[in-house]
């Protein structure tokens, strides 16, 4: 081979420099050494190869300083290894750097998982309320909150709870009342017999207590007034009011002294005496309007400003074409007026009661509202319009309101309000000016106005089926089919555990 050998395509890539920086003019290659690319890829040598030889005359020409390219890939970019760099650990100051994992996860699920574990040990241990039912006689049925459950251990959440434990011919065990965090109750207890009750006067009907809550009227079997008087620890005393009877006796109104009476019947809205033992004259004033036309009266009570005397005064109403009218009159008749009108719409069955309330009248019958008899003027106490009756307590404090329903409203001032207390219609009778008795089923409860508590006594035999009530010191008067009965009000038999 001639000198021409260093011009060959091998040398003249033997020849290029050892940086893969690229020329600016690749004709330039460098011929005054060979060199040998380091860890150059068997592949690149082979492309090389087939590259054409380069033109001679720019062997010699001088080289020039590459420029560095700004950005773009190599303009040699045949001759670029392919092999990717691998990734080289971070360092600082030559010094590898290994990053440790956080800890705070462990330590947060770990405090996590306890305060789950403490959660259900507090709730389990000492939140649930741990009520144990094992009476010594099997109960017929137990309820909670209205749902039949079984005798053993009840776990429940703590709050407002009613659990009633019955069976057949005793008094059924009756918790009703806010149960503590973590209260534990055991009701381990032997059932108590039902209280029994004596016939008084067999037949009887139609009963009322007394003003002064001393004395159980009724009428008896032969539809005569008679007066059930209670001695203590010895059978109560009965005495025959009145020496005529009356058969279609609708409504009626024993006086404050008990010496008179006033009658609705279908004859008449009568004025009755009792001290006068003939029929003929007992009878003292028959008002004029037709008794068919009256649906209630009511009278005043005590002294006040409309009436000077008591049980002198008397409001009724008068079926008239287009509802009511209510008429002010005194005891004979003499003089009378008109103070209100009310339209059927507002009442289609009224019923009055200004017994125990001197300047009020209660009115109900589907509303329910009070006539001011100051200035005449009527207030509806209530939104519902489905009242079915309604009357004062003792002095007039309060009065109570009884819904279709069986709902027992509150009336205090000229407010009506719902109370914790239903029952059947007519299923009531004060006990005094605070305290209001009404019957769940068989078992007498005391409803008092001021605090709402309640008092819970013993059931009775037979009082699911009275229809009239009447308490008397601690005796319960009622009547059902056989007539008059009474027996003992005894007092939440049960000790709670």
């Amino acid at each position: 081979m001639d000198n021409n050998d260093d011009l060959s395509p091998i040398n003249q890539i033997e020849s290029m420099p050892l940086d893969d920086t690229p020329a600016e003019n690749t004709a330039e290659i460098p011929t005054s050494k060979k060199q040998t690319p380091i860890n150059q890829p068997q592949q690149n040598t082979d492309l090389a190869k087939t590259q054409p030889p380069q033109n001679p005359d720019t062997i010699n020409q001088p080289k020039t300083k590459p420029e560095t390219p700004v950005s773009g890939p190599p303009t040699n970019a045949l001759f670029k290894s392919s092999v990717v760099p691998k990734t080289q650990p971070a360092s600082v100051g030559n010094k590898a750097v290994i990053k440790r994992k956080s800890r705070w996860p462990k330590i947060i699920t770990g405090l996590a998982a306890l305060l789950t574990i403490g959660a259900g040990i507090y709730f389990w241990f000492f939140y649930q309320v741990v009520i144990k039912i094992e009476p010594t006689e099997q109960p017929d049925k137990i309820l909670l909150n209205g749902k039949e459950v079984s005798t053993g251990i009840l776990r429940l959440m703590p709050g407002k709870n009613i659990i009633e434990i019955a069976k057949t011919g005793y008094a059924t065990y009756r918790l009703d009342r806010k149960i503590n965090p973590g209260e534990k109750i055991d009701l381990s207890f032997s059932f108590v017999k039902q209280v029994k009750n004596t016939v008084v006067s067999a037949g009887a009907k139609s009963i009322q207590t007394s003003y002064d809550q001393k004395v159980c009227y009724f009428t008896s079997q032969e539809n005569r007034f008679m007066a059930a008087i209670a001695n203590k620890d010895k059978p109560t005393v009965t005495t025959e009011l009145s020496v005529g009877d009356y058969k279609n006796l609708r409504e009626y109104i024993i006086s404050d002294d008990g010496l008179s009476g006033f009658v609705l019947d279908n004859e008449a809205l009568k004025v009755t005496s009792f001290t006068k033992s003939d029929l003929v004259n007992q009878i003292e004033a028959k008002l004029p309007p037709d008794p068919n036309r009256i649906s209630s009266f009511t009278i005043n009570r005590g002294v006040n400003s409309y009436a000077k005397t008591a049980n002198s005064k008397i409001i009724y109403d008068l079926k008239s074409d287009y509802g009511w009218s209510l008429i002010y009159t005194d005891s004979l008749h003499q003089k009378s007026e008109i103070i209100m009108d009310l339209t059927e719409s507002e009442f289609s069955n009224l019923k009055l009661d200004w017994t125990n309330s001197p300047n009020q009248v209660l009115l109900s019958g589907r509303e329910l509202g009070i006539l001011n008899l100051s200035n005449r003027s009527y207030k509806k106490l209530s939104g519902e319009n489905n009242f079915i009756n309604a009357s004062w307590g003792p002095n007039g404090k309060f009065a109570v309101a009884q819904d279709l329903n069986g709902q027992l409203y509150r009336i205090s001032g000229e407010k009506a309000e719902k109370i914790d207390a239903a029952t059947k219609i007519g299923q009531y009778a004060w006990t005094d000016e605070n305290n209001l008795l009404f019957l769940d089923k068989n078992k007498p409860i005391k409803f008092n106005f001021d605090t709402s508590g309640k008092i819970i006594y013993a059931e009775i035999e037979g009082l699911d089926n009275t229809n009239g009530l009447s308490v008397i010191d601690s005796r319960l008067y009622f009547i059902d089919s056989v007539g008059l009965k009474e027996a003992l009000l005894v007092e939440n038999p049960y000790e709670e555990g």
